[in-house]
């Protein structure tokens, strides 16, 4: 799983930069979409990816248009851990990672920050307690990697993947 998640991950922080370079420049001459981790990224640690990734979101968001903006009632919920109090979500990377998904497919939901000892009966009974949990209509999903498959198969405008 965390192949596949790193895979993602490279994906994402791969379009966050193409798309900065796409906004800055008038031609797409650099604009590359290979597998795998950049050469650049390939000497990085995960961690450091990772805060590179969030520089480069936080320029990116600055970008009319790159997150989509949903309009209606949320119709998604999402569990994840929180902090120590409860109030606010935790420092899961999966559930941050579940969030820039739903961020940039531009889809109203609804955080839950949710204790261990304030999980849901559903969760602990039908998901062993495993969080993120997404909560669709009536569809649940727990593991990061699958909501996000979910939610590129159930919305597919703003295509997360590089085939369009």
């Amino acid at each position: 799983m965390m192949a596949s998640f790193c895979i993602i991950f490279s994906v994402f922080y791969s379009s966050v930069v193409s798309f900065q370079q796409l906004s800055s420049r008038s031609t797409v001459t650099n604009f590359l979409m290979a597998g795998g981790r950049s050469l650049e990224e390939k000497s990085m640690t995960t961690r450091g990816m990772f805060k590179e990734l969030r520089k480069k979101l936080n320029t990116a968001a600055e970008i009319p248009g790159f997150f989509d903006v949903g309009e209606g009632t949320p119709e998604i919920e999402l569990y994840c851990k929180s902090n120590k109090d409860g109030t606010q979500i935790g420092d899961c990377p999966f559930a941050q990672f579940v969030q820039l998904v739903l961020m940039k497919k531009g889809l109203r939901y609804t955080v839950k920050p949710t204790l261990p000892s304030n999980k849901p009966s559903w969760l602990l009974e039908k998901y062993e307690g495993k969080m993120p949990a997404l909560v669709h209509k009536s569809t649940t999903i727990t593991d990061s990697l699958a909501i996000a498959e979910y939610i590129e198969k159930t919305f597919p405008h703003s295509s997360l993947t590089r085939q369009g």
